[in-house]
């Protein structure tokens, strides 16, 4: 009668639980569009050479040296608007969402700024930007920089970073 008992007890906290459960919905919408845009007339890869600098140049945490622009140019887009983002990954310290270096060089890494000049933290979602094509095309710019964490020694300065383009 005991076993009886406790196998009734269990069996209605169940029953309890279930009546608590919660059903719902996922949505799911997209937009499929004629073609995509041309990405810097047909490759997607970009090369950034940045300055050759003394080491000196960047002496101590937080100093940043030999800015340097680029653009992803974007052509024959069939969307109204396109949005660049930048891929969390290896390569990126997720402390100061700058590129890690996998140069020679100690105590340099390699960041992002955007076209105001401000630097992007590459580690978070909200390092993507967003522009309007006008005429079938749009110019994506960025500026990449040197960044010291500390007192850079010589060498050389080599990262990456994947990215996407998003269309609406």
């Amino acid at each position: 009668m005991k076993h009886l008992a406790t196998a009734l007890a269990i069996g209605l906290t169940l029953t309890t639980a279930a009546a608590y459960a919660t059903d719902g919905t996922i949505t799911i919408n997209g937009n499929l569009i004629a073609n995509t845009c041309t990405i810097n007339g047909g490759n997607g890869d970009i090369t950034v050479n940045l300055p050759t600098l003394s080491a000196a140049t960047l002496s101590s945490a937080g100093k940043t040296a030999g800015s340097t622009k680029f653009t992803i140019t974007l052509s024959n887009c069939s969307a109204t608007s396109a949005k660049t983002f930048f891929e969390a990954g290896a390569t990126i310290n997720g402390n100061s969402g700058n590129l890690i270096n996998n140069g020679t060089a100690a105590n340099v890494e390699v960041q992002f700024l955007n076209d105001q000049g401000q630097a992007i933290n590459l580690a978070t979602q909200a390092n993507s930007q967003q522009v309007n094509i006008t005429n079938q095309a749009a110019n994506l710019n960025y500026q990449a920089q040197y960044f010291a964490t500390a007192a850079a020694t010589p060498g050389t300065v080599s990262t990456s970073v994947k990215y996407s383009i998003s269309y609406n």
